[in-house]
Protein backbone atom coordinates (compact mmCIF):
# COMPACT_ATOMS: atom_id res chain seq x y z
CA UNK A 1 0.00 0.00 0.00
CA UNK A 2 2.90 2.09 0.93
CA UNK A 3 4.48 2.04 -2.59
CA UNK A 4 0.93 2.75 -4.57
CA UNK A 5 0.72 6.03 -2.74
CA UNK A 6 4.41 6.79 -3.77
CA UNK A 7 3.71 5.53 -7.22
CA UNK A 8 0.57 7.92 -7.59
CA UNK A 9 2.76 11.11 -5.91
CA UNK A 10 5.51 10.06 -9.14
CA UNK A 11 2.23 9.76 -11.58
CA UNK A 12 1.39 13.01 -11.17
CA UNK A 13 4.58 14.66 -10.58
CA UNK A 14 5.98 13.71 -14.33
CA UNK A 15 2.85 15.11 -15.66
CA UNK A 16 3.35 18.09 -13.95
CA UNK A 17 6.55 18.02 -15.63
CA UNK A 18 4.94 17.03 -19.06
CA UNK A 19 2.45 19.90 -18.95
CA UNK A 20 4.89 22.31 -18.39
CA UNK A 21 7.64 20.94 -21.01
CA UNK A 22 4.54 21.46 -23.45
CA UNK A 23 3.74 24.63 -22.13
CA UNK A 24 7.52 26.14 -22.92
CA UNK A 25 7.34 24.54 -26.51
CA UNK A 26 3.93 25.93 -26.77
CA UNK A 27 2.14 22.42 -27.85
CA UNK A 28 -1.18 20.94 -26.85
CA UNK A 29 -1.94 17.55 -25.98
CA UNK A 30 -5.12 17.29 -29.02
CA UNK A 31 -6.59 13.95 -30.17
CA UNK A 32 -6.12 13.89 -33.74
CA UNK A 33 -9.06 15.00 -35.89
CA UNK A 34 -9.46 12.41 -37.89
CA UNK A 35 -9.94 8.46 -36.99
CA UNK A 36 -6.78 6.81 -37.97
CA UNK A 37 -7.48 5.05 -41.66
CA UNK A 38 -6.97 1.46 -40.82
CA UNK A 39 -10.15 1.32 -39.00
CA UNK A 40 -12.21 2.52 -42.19
CA UNK A 41 -10.22 -0.40 -43.95
CA UNK A 42 -11.14 -2.53 -41.51
CA UNK A 43 -14.63 -2.02 -41.67
CA UNK A 44 -14.88 -1.83 -45.45
CA UNK A 45 -12.81 -5.52 -45.32
CA UNK A 46 -15.60 -6.88 -42.42
CA UNK A 47 -18.43 -5.72 -44.84
CA UNK A 48 -17.32 -6.82 -47.83
CA UNK A 49 -16.22 -10.61 -46.34
CA UNK A 50 -19.33 -10.69 -44.65
CA UNK A 51 -20.94 -10.21 -47.79
CA UNK A 52 -18.80 -12.56 -49.80
CA UNK A 53 -19.25 -15.02 -47.15
CA UNK A 54 -23.03 -14.54 -47.77
CA UNK A 55 -22.92 -15.03 -51.43
CA UNK A 56 -21.14 -18.10 -51.19
CA UNK A 57 -23.44 -19.35 -48.23
CA UNK A 58 -26.69 -18.77 -50.69
CA UNK A 59 -24.61 -20.70 -53.98
CA UNK A 60 -24.30 -23.19 -51.52
CA UNK A 61 -27.57 -24.10 -50.43
CA UNK A 62 -28.72 -23.53 -54.16
CA UNK A 63 -26.42 -25.94 -55.07
CA UNK A 64 -27.84 -28.35 -52.70
CA UNK A 65 -31.14 -28.28 -53.89
CA UNK A 66 -29.72 -28.84 -57.32
CA UNK A 67 -28.13 -31.83 -56.26
CA UNK A 68 -31.03 -33.01 -54.19
CA UNK A 69 -33.61 -32.45 -57.53
CA UNK A 70 -30.85 -34.24 -59.33
CA UNK A 71 -31.25 -37.41 -56.92
CA UNK A 72 -34.92 -37.26 -57.30
CA UNK A 73 -34.41 -37.48 -61.12
CA UNK A 74 -32.52 -40.13 -61.08
CA UNK A 75 -34.72 -42.20 -58.55
CA UNK A 76 -38.12 -41.25 -60.73
CA UNK A 77 -35.78 -42.28 -63.83
CA UNK A 78 -35.05 -45.74 -61.95
CA UNK A 79 -38.61 -46.42 -61.62
CA UNK A 80 -39.44 -45.21 -65.00
CA UNK A 81 -36.81 -48.06 -66.26
CA UNK A 82 -38.18 -50.66 -63.84
CA UNK A 83 -41.97 -50.41 -64.83
CA UNK A 84 -40.54 -50.42 -68.32
CA UNK A 85 -38.50 -53.68 -68.09
CA UNK A 86 -42.15 -54.72 -66.27
CA UNK A 87 -44.10 -54.05 -69.31
CA UNK A 88 -41.47 -55.19 -72.15
CA UNK A 89 -41.54 -58.48 -70.03
CA UNK A 90 -45.29 -58.45 -70.66
CA UNK A 91 -45.41 -57.62 -73.88
CA UNK A 92 -43.05 -60.82 -74.73
CA UNK A 93 -45.15 -63.05 -72.48
CA UNK A 94 -48.30 -61.72 -74.83
CA UNK A 95 -45.98 -62.22 -78.22
CA UNK A 96 -45.26 -65.71 -76.99
CA UNK A 97 -49.37 -66.58 -76.01
CA UNK A 98 -50.46 -64.78 -79.52
CA UNK A 99 -47.84 -67.66 -81.28
CA UNK A 100 -49.76 -70.42 -79.43
CA UNK A 101 -53.19 -68.84 -79.64
CA UNK A 102 -52.28 -68.59 -83.66
CA UNK A 103 -50.43 -72.14 -84.12
CA UNK A 104 -53.41 -73.33 -82.20
CA UNK A 105 -56.08 -71.89 -84.94
CA UNK A 106 -53.83 -72.76 -87.49
CA UNK A 107 -53.82 -76.90 -86.10
CA UNK A 108 -57.62 -76.58 -85.90
CA UNK A 109 -57.75 -75.54 -89.44
CA UNK A 110 -55.30 -77.84 -90.57
CA UNK A 111 -57.90 -80.12 -88.60
CA UNK A 112 -60.82 -79.28 -89.93
CA UNK A 113 -59.86 -79.71 -93.26
CA UNK A 114 -57.95 -83.05 -93.05
CA UNK A 115 -61.56 -84.13 -91.10
CA UNK A 116 -63.28 -82.70 -94.37
CA UNK A 117 -61.22 -85.78 -95.92
CA UNK A 118 -58.64 -83.58 -97.95
CA UNK A 119 -61.38 -81.21 -99.73
CA UNK A 120 -61.43 -77.40 -99.41
CA UNK A 121 -64.11 -77.27 -96.94
CA UNK A 122 -63.89 -73.64 -94.77
CA UNK A 123 -63.68 -73.58 -91.16
CA UNK A 124 -66.95 -72.67 -89.35
CA UNK A 125 -66.96 -68.81 -88.66
CA UNK A 126 -67.84 -69.83 -85.08
CA UNK A 127 -65.37 -71.95 -84.74
CA UNK A 128 -62.51 -68.69 -85.79
CA UNK A 129 -64.94 -65.99 -83.56
CA UNK A 130 -64.97 -68.37 -80.39
CA UNK A 131 -60.92 -68.77 -80.82
CA UNK A 132 -60.46 -65.04 -81.44
CA UNK A 133 -62.47 -64.54 -78.51
CA UNK A 134 -60.73 -67.08 -76.32
CA UNK A 135 -56.99 -65.15 -77.62
CA UNK A 136 -58.74 -61.81 -76.89
CA UNK A 137 -60.20 -62.80 -73.51
CA UNK A 138 -56.50 -63.79 -72.46
CA UNK A 139 -54.56 -60.76 -73.68
CA UNK A 140 -57.35 -58.97 -71.14
CA UNK A 141 -56.41 -61.13 -68.76
CA UNK A 142 -52.67 -60.54 -68.94
CA UNK A 143 -52.85 -57.07 -69.49
CA UNK A 144 -54.92 -56.72 -66.18
CA UNK A 145 -58.09 -55.17 -67.99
Amino acid sequence: MFHAKRDKEMISTWRLDLNRILHVFNVRSVPPARPPLTIHFQTELTINTTLAVSVVHRDVLNSQATVSDIRHDVTNTHTVVSNTHVVVSDLQHNVTDTRTIVSDIHRTMVESQEGAGGKNQLVSATLLDSLLIQHSLLLRLKLGL
